[in-house]
């Protein structure tokens, strides 16, 4: 009966106070803690900016996000890249590849960057289909040069054009379309406004991407696919299943003198990569009859210069290169492994291992310590920090089994294309 019973303060002198006296010490009190909290605010508020930046240094993510709230002034000097630099740094930051057009800031701010880049670390993301095709495809993807703008695609004998807005979506844009090819697209290369791509029945052709006006066309080069492709300046270089790799003259116009060079490998040719400085090309084979999956030719003499990894595996062929410096590129295959080779050591530097033992199809980077790598199961694709040989994150995509023949990556969204179309997980969410 005496649970809810208070006993009424006492003053000094023993005597019980009322209680319109104890609300009003209790008004009192809250005033006055109100009043400081106002006059420290104030205090803080008069200090110079660059005190308030040096403060700004002591504080974690979450006290910095909790005086955004306090008033304008303090949100906008909490947003100012200075304060988000040492995070950042911290941390590896997601790059735009392309060029950036000229008098336009297309990069963002550290704070959001930084926040986007912790939705790829912790894989947050959403997923959406952009594209679809009716059956299946090896479709093969390339970002134009204009700051990722342009998005080209291969389905079919057709290489379709989509405007990628700035949600990420696509647009199909039909009077850049090329084709129809003779036969479907293998695969094809984007460089200065031209598309070279080899076909299925063995033929090559250049086309010029904004008049699409058709450059250049072999037909029958290869007694099989051209399955892959790579072009310098006026020189192509193509590999194909016929283990022929074959070096083509754009600028040429007689058939007959169109091919400069045919160059013998021992094993069906999967990929080929020109050097940057154009001097030499690395070919990848099935590495089934080759003792090595990797080979470096001189593109001007027309010879093997020197072959890479004699430890791989029977049939660890290799299905994606790509140059990162001159002297260093990469590979991936069906070994379940991503190498970084130093063409001055003619060694591999570093590997990273597929944890599942899936075939790795493709890998993209934009030069720093990111890489990503998609695998032949799954629709699955892995964040890599090229210092550590463990994952960073893994993504799935589509609503079945397929593996990622390509893909391609801005600071904010990745594509993949799979065999039933193209998928895109957007990494700006807020979750």
């Amino acid at each position: 009966m005496f649970k809810n019973f208070v006993i009424p303060p006492q003053s000094e002198n023993g005597v019980l106070e009322s209680p319109m006296a104890t609300i009003e010490s209790q008004s009192s009190y809250e005033g006055s803690t109100q009043t400081r909290c106002l006059n420290a605010e104030k205090q803080l508020m008069e200090l110079p900016e660059d005190i308030l930046y040096l403060l700004f240094r002591y504080l974690d993510l979450c006290s910095l996000g909790r005086l955004c709230r306090v008033c304008r002034k303090l949100r906008r000097l909490i947003y100012t890249d200075s304060v988000w630099l040492r995070f950042t740094r911290q941390q590896m930051v997601i790059k735009d590849l392309g060029h950036r057009p000229k008098g336009k800031s297309c990069t963002p701010n550290l704070k959001e960057q930084y926040r986007v880049t912790r939705n790829w670390i912790k894989g947050r993301n959403r997923e959406t289909a952009v594209v679809k095709y009716r059956s299946k495809q090896l479709p093969w993807m390339h970002f134009d040069d204009d700051y990722n703008k342009t998005m080209w695609l291969s389905i079919g004998s057709y290489i379709k054009c989509y405007k990628v807005l700035s949600n990420g979506l696509f647009h199909e844009n039909c009077q850049r379309m090329l084709g129809p090819l003779p036969s479907d697209v293998t695969r094809f290369v984007f460089k200065d406004s031209v598309i070279v791509t080899g076909c299925r029945e063995g033929s090559v052709v250049a086309w010029d991407c904004n008049t699409q006006e058709k450059l250049f066309h072999c037909a029958n080069v290869h007694k099989e696919d051209s399955q892959c492709v790579d072009f310098h300046g006026d020189i192509i270089v193509s590999g194909s299943r016929d283990a022929t790799i074959k070096i083509l003259n754009m600028q040429e116009k007689d058939s007959k003198r169109q091919v400069r060079a045919t160059l013998h490998s021992e094993d069906r040719l999967w990929s080929v990569a020109m050097n940057p400085d154009g001097t030499s090309f690395t070919s990848g084979n099935a590495c089934c009859n080759s003792k090595f999956p990797l080979q470096v030719w001189d593109l001007y003499k027309g010879i093997l210069d020197c072959s890479l990894g004699s430890n791989h595996r029977h049939g660890a062929g290799v299905l994606d290169i790509k140059y990162e410096t001159p002297f260093t590129l990469l590979s991936c295959g069906y070994d379940s492994f991503a190498r970084l080779w130093d063409l001055r050591t003619n060694k591999c530097e570093l590997m990273w291992e597929e944890p599942f033992n899936s075939a790795v199809y493709c890998v993209k980077t934009h030069g720093n310590y990111t890489m990503l790598t998609g695998t032949a199961r799954h629709g699955m694709t892995r964040l890599w920090d090229k210092r550590v040989t463990k994952s960073i994150q893994f993504y799935y995509a589509g609503q079945r089994s397929s593996p990622v023949y390509s893909m391609a990556f801005n600071s904010k969204h990745l594509y993949l294309a799979l065999d039933k179309g193209v998928s895109l997980l957007d990494f700006t969410v807020y979750k």
